[in-house]
C-alpha cells in the first residue's frame, strides 16, 4: 500500500489497483492521459477497469499478479526519488503482468525481483531481476536502492537492469550465465559456512559462530527503513533497520563503499521483543523522526508448508512507535504549503520524510497545471543564488535539487544534464539514471555518453552507464560498451562487468 496522486495504491493479487480519494475521479492526479487498455493505447479518454467484486471505486492499473505462494506476492511499495512507484516480488509466485485485457505477448513475467510503475505515464517495468523473497525496499541519501530478503541471502544493492543471485529457479534469459551476489559479508543464522560470508560479528574474522541468536536471530527478514532523520542520535543515521522474523527483533546493517557498490556489514540489534509472537513486517520512519513498526503478531512465524492448513490470527496485529528523547508529534499538511516552501523542504530539510513528501506533492501539483513550464523554472531558481543551500552536505542537497528538477521538468532538465567529471560522482550517476528512465533516452547525444564512458574516473558513474545500455536501442550500445570495457580497473568490480554483459548479450547472437 502507498499513498499519493489523489488516492491509494494497493497491491492485492491479481491486481495493482488505484483507489481514488474522490470516487468520481478515476485517474491519479497528474496523469497526462487515461489509463489505457490494450484496445485504446494512448487514448486521451481511454477506458479504465473497475476491480470486480468491490463495492467501492477501485481501478485496476495492472493485472496478472500471481498468488501461488501467498507470502511472496507484490509488496513493499515506495515512491522512488524519480517519481516511480517501486515494489518487490517473491521467487515462488509466478506473475505475468500487464494492463487489464493485455495479450500474453504484451505482458512481463516476474517471479523474483523489483518492479516499478510510473504514476503519470502509466508505464510498467521490471527494474531488476532475481533475489529470493524480497520484502523490504528503501533508498539512501544517494538514491541507491537496497533490498532485504525474507530468505538467505538477506541484503542486496539494487541497480537498474541487474540480474541478482536467486534463491531458486532460473533467470528468464538463459544467457545470463553469472549474476550479481549479495553485498552482505555475514549471515544472521548458524549453518553451513559459505566462503563469501563472515560469521563472527564481533571480530569479522570469518569464524563460524553456531549461536543463531547471537548472529541476529534467523534467516528470514522483512521490511527495511534507512534511517535519515534527526530524532535518533547521529550514529543511527543511514543505518539499515529491518525485521528478523525468527529472532523476534529488529536488526541493523550498515554499508561500506566498495568499488561501484557496497559491502553490507553486521550492525547491532536495534530492538528485541519479549514476545515470541512479535513478527515485524514493515518499518517506516515517520514525519516526527520516530520509527513505526507493524507487527503481524502471530504464533505462526512463516508459512506452514504446501500441505498444511493455513491458520493465521488476523485479529491481533499491532503498530509500534519507537521514539527517542525529545520526540514531539509532527503537525502539518504539506499539501497546504506554498510551492516555494515545498521546494525548499524538498532540498534543504534534514528530515528525509519531509523531503520525499514535499517532492511528491510538488510533482502532483505541477503536473496538473495546464501551463506547467514556467513555475518549475522559478522554483528551481530559488537555489541558484546559493551554491550550498541548506543541510547538511553539498552532495545531498545537489542530489535533491537534481531529483526535484528531473520530476518537475523531465524533458528540458535532463536534455541539459552534464555528465562531466568536474561534478560530484553521485550527482553524475543519478543524472545518468534519470536520463535512462526517460522515454526519449534513445535520442541522447551518443557522443556525450561515449565520452563519459571512456573518460569518467568514477566506477559509480561507469556502473550507471553500463546499466543504461539496456535502455538504448541495440544499434546504439556497441560504442559505449567498448568504451566501458577499456577500463581494466573494473575487471573485478562486482557489478560493472556483469551489467555490460547484460547490455550487450542481445548483440552477441545478432
Amino acid at each position: 500500500i502507498e499513498l499519493g496522486f489523489g488516492g491509494v495504491w494497493v497491491g492485492a493479487a491479481p491486481y495493482l489497483m488505484f483507489i481514488p480519494r474522490d470516487g468520481d475521479t478515476p485517474l491519479p492526479l497528474g496523469s497526462n492521459r487515461a489509463i489505457p487498455g490494450p484496445s485504446s493505447e494512448g487514448a486521451k479518454n481511454g477506458p479504465v477497469t473497475q476491480v470486480p467484486g468491490l463495492n467501492f471505486t477501485a481501478y485496476a492499473l495492472l493485472d496478472g499478479w500471481g498468488s501461488q505462494d501467498t507470502h511472496e506476492t507484490l509488496n513493499s511499495f515506495i515512491w522512488g526519488p524519480d517519481g516511480w512507484l517501486y515494489g518487490c516480488h517473491g521467487v515462488f509466485t509466478h506473475s505475468k503482468v500487464g494492463k487489464p485485457g493485455a495479450p500474453e505477448d504484451r505482458r512481463k513475467p516476474i517471479n523474483a525481483g523489483i518492479w516499478r510503475y510510473h504514476s503519470v505515464r502509466h508505464e510498467f517495468e521490471i527494474f531488476a531481476e532475481g533475489t529470493s523473497n524480497p520484502w523490504g525496499l528503501d533508498y539512501d541519501q544517494h538514491g541507491e536502492f537496497f533490498v532485504t530478503a525474507c530468505v538467505i541471502p538477506h541484503l542486496y544493492h539494487i541497480v537498474p537492469g541487474g540480474h541478482y543471485q536467486r534463491q531458486a529457479g532460473q533467470h528468464f534469459n538463459p544467457y545470463t550465465y553469472e549474476d550479481i551476489k549479495t553485498i552482505a559479508d555475514h549471515a544472521h543464522y548458524a549453518g553451513s559456512a559459505r566462503p563469501d560470508v563472515t560469521y563472527d560479528k564481533a571480530t569479522g574474522a570469518g569464524i563460524m559462530n553456531n549461536d543463531t541468536n547471537a548472529l541476529g536471530g534467523g534467516h528470514a527478514h522483512c521490511g527495511l527503513a534507512i534511517y535519515q532523520s534527526s530524532l535518533f542520535p547521529p550514529t543511527y543515521r543511514n543505518q539499515l533497520i529491518f525485521g528478523n522474523l525468527h529472532g523476534h527483533r529488529l536488526v541493523t546493517n550498515y554499508t561500506d563503499p566498495h568499488a561501484s557498490t557496497y559491502v553490507g556489514k553486521h550492525g547491532s540489534d536495534f530492538m528485541r521483543a519479549n514476545d515470541m509472537h512479535f513478527i515485524p513486517v514493515t518499518q517506516k520512519v515517520g514525519p516526527d523522526g520516530a520509527l513505526y513498526v507493524s507487527d503481524w503478531s502471530d504464533e505462526q512465524i512463516c508459512h506452514r508448508g504446501s500441505n498444511a492448513v493455513e491458520n493465521w490470527d488476523r485479529s491481533n496485529g499491532r503498530i509500534y512507535r519507537v521514539s527517542y528523547d525529545g520526540w514531539k508529534p509532527w503537525k502539518g499538511d504539506l499539501a497546504k504549503e506554498s510551492d516555494e516552501a515545498l521546494a525548499k523542504l524538498a532540498v534543504q530539510t534534514e528530515n528525509e520524510w519531509e523531503s520525499r513528501m514535499a517532492r511528491r506533492v510538488l510533482m502532483e501539483k505541477i503536473t496538473t497545471m495546464s501551463n506547467s513550464r514556467q513555475k518549475p523554472i522559478s522554483l528551481l531558481s530559488i537555489f541558484d543564488k546559493n551554491e550550498n543551500p541548506g543541510w547538511p552536505l553539498k552532495t545531498e542537497t545537489g542530489l535533491r535539487h537534481h531529483w526535484l528538477g528531473s520530476l518537475l521538468m523531465p524533458d528540458s532538465y535532463l536534455q541539459t544534464a552534464d555528465f562531466d567529471a568536474k561534478h560530484n560522482e553521485r550527482l553524475v550517476a543519478q543524472r545518468v539514471r534519470s536520463a535512462a528512465s526517460q522515454p526519449d533516452f534513445a535520442d541522447t547525444d551518443l557522443r556525450v555518453l561515449n565520452d563519459a564512458a571512456r573518460k569518467h574516473p568514477s566506477p559509480i558513474v561507469r556502473r550507471e552507464l553500463a546499466s543504461a545500455l539496456q535502455h538504448l536501442p541495440q544499434n546504439q550500445r556497441h560504442s559505449i560498451a567498448i568504451a566501458l570495457l577499456s577500463h581494466g580497473e573494473d575487471k573485478d568490480d562486482p557489478m560493472i562487468p556483469l551489467l555490460i554483459w547484460y547490455g550487450i548479450e542481445p548483440l552477441v547472437g545478432a
